[in-house]
Formats: C-alpha cells, structure tokens, sequence
C-alpha cells in the first residue's frame, strides 16, 4: 500500500457525510435536515469543500427542508477519477448519487457559479426532476463568449497536469483559506476540517478539466430549448469581478443576467452588493428569500393540481 493511498484513506475518515459508491468510486454526499421540499446544493468552480462551503447557508434551512449537498468527483471527500467532465456526466453523476441514497425527485437545485451550467442542463434534459433552481450568482452559458481563461491560469494547468492530484502544505493552505469567505462564518473545529480538506483538493485534475470544458459544456446548453418552465429565484452579485474578467460594464454584465431571467415563466431577481460567493455574505438574507420563494411556488401547485384531479374526475 503507497503512502499517498495510505494518506488519502486518512483523509477521508475525516468526512463530514456518507460515501456512495458510482462507477466504482466513491462520492461524499452530505444530508440533514427534514421537510417536503429536497434543496440538492451544488458547488462553484474549484470549491474545495461544497459541504463547508454552503454551511453558512444549509444551517439556516434544514429545519424546513431536506438538504443534500452533493461533492463532484475531486471534490471535498470525493475520489479523484479518471471520468470525463462533460456535462452529461456531471449531471448524471449527480442522479446516480441521489438514486443510491433513495433521495426522490422532484429536487430544489441551489447552484453556485459553474454548477449553474448543471442546473439548466438538468432541467432542460429531466424538466419532471426539477422542481424548481436557486441561482447562487450562477454562470450563464452565454457568458463564455466573454470570459477568457488568463494565461496564468492556462500556466497552471499545465503545471497540475505535470504534477496532478499534488497535496499542498500546512502553511500555503492556510494562506489560501482564508480568502474563502466561508470559512470565516465558521465555528473553529469546522474551520481546521475544510483546511484538511483543502491540503488534500487543491486544483485537482477533476477541477482542471472542468474548466477545459467550459465552453463546451454552455455551447451544448445553449443550443437546446430553454427551461422557461422552471421556477428560478436568482441571486446576482455586485458583478464587479466578473465584469472585468469579461471585459464589460458591470451594466452590460448584469444586463444579461436580466435577460436570462426574463426567459423564464416564474422567476425572481435579486442583486445583491457582494463578490462571488453571495451565500457567504448574505445567508440570512438567501434563507429568507429561498423560503418566500418556495412557499408562493408550492401555494401555486397546489390549486393547479386539485384544478388538474378535478377535470380527470369530470
């Protein structure tokens, strides 16, 4: 048995969750709380731990719903594989996971950054497992005809595909952590498990090729029919960032989250004056919301669907 394996058995009895086995990997998978309504969290781009990460904002919700948070492979406790990440598969990955656990569709999505490409994937390909999306400042699949990958970033994958899966050190996670803004919302012993878990998932070769197919993955869902029918509540930030990564007025930016919202039948815009990770400055203000949000969805099913039992029974 090497060290590294030796290392990462270690590593993974630190686990917050349970593990599924998928295509003879295992999965981290993360589940609390109680109600009608399922909210499956789904993590930004490069997230070392989605479990921690969203804390600041499940623990406001799991008294009303049940709450999954699902870790990508290379994600948090999840093995590092070999498996494409294309966004069928990063979809599916996420249905086989929940079938495993006996977790029932219709499914809440709460999606952060990239995810969002999985969430509009998942409701244009299986509109009857989506009940509805939460936007956690999500990237909009017309967005990558605007942001270009930076060339030290291009550097770097280069240099983590020479030297993948590589563990980082005490001293240089501890540097980087703390421009996590999670991870100043949380309680000490939380805090010294996502640097563990940060030693251990730093830019991994699953994060990477993620990111190498981008472009790909938002053509693919541009080119299909619009999920118009699922309820969106869509949170935008201050978009400054963003902005000048895509070379644009934040105007023209927040521009076309509009216009992404306007195509949807039920939705719900909000902008709120933060950076990226809004559920870590705003959690109180998204739990909130999320519930009015869900209560006025479920409020308009019910009618429809008594109105539906009734035109059968005439």
């Amino acid at each position: 048995m090497s060290k590294k394996y030796k290392n990462n058995l270690e590593f993974k009895k630190s686990a917050m969750g349970e593990f599924v086995s998928i295509d003879e990997n295992e999965y981290s998978v993360f589940v609390t709380g109680h109600g009608e309504d399922t909210l499956i969290f789904m993590a930004g781009e490069g997230v070392p731990s989605p479990i921690l990460d969203f804390k600041p904002l499940w623990s406001l919700l799991e008294d009303k719903f049940k709450i999954v948070v699902l870790e990508k492979a290379g994600y948090g406790w999840s093995d590092v594989t070999n498996k494409n990440r294309d966004i069928g598969t990063l979809v599916s990955d996420n249905q086989k996971m929940l079938k495993v656990l006996n977790i029932a569709a219709p499914y809440i999505l709460v999606a952060h950054s990239y995810s969002g490409l999985e969430a509009v994937y998942w409701a244009q390909n299986y509109k009857d497992e989506i009940k509805a999306i939460i936007s956690l400042d999500m990237t909009l699949p017309v967005m990558v005809n605007f942001i270009s990958i930076p060339t030290i970033t291009k550097l770097a994958f280069v240099l983590f595909s020479m030297f993948p899966n590589v563990n980082i050190g005490h001293k240089r996670a501890t540097k980087l952590i703390k421009k996590l803004p999670s991870f100043n919302l949380l309680e000490s012993e939380d805090k010294e498990t996502y640097l563990n878990v940060l030693m251990h998932r730093f830019m991994t070769k699953n994060m990477i090729n993620e990111i190498k197919m981008m472009v790909d993955n938002a053509k693919y869902i541009e080119n299909k029919e619009h999920p118009k029918n699922t309820p969106i509540l869509f949170f935008s930030s201050n978009l400054i960032d963003a902005a000048k990564s895509a070379k644009m007025s934040v105007d023209e930016l927040l521009q076309l989250h509009k216009n992404f919202v306007a195509k949807f039948f039920k939705a719900k815009h909000i902008q709120l004056d933060c950076d990226h990770f809004v559920h870590a400055y705003f959690p109180k203000k998204i739990e909130e919301e999320i519930k009015i949000f869900i209560s006025e969805i479920n409020s308009q099913i019910r009618p429809n669907s008594i109105k539906s039992l009734a035109n059968i029974l005439l």
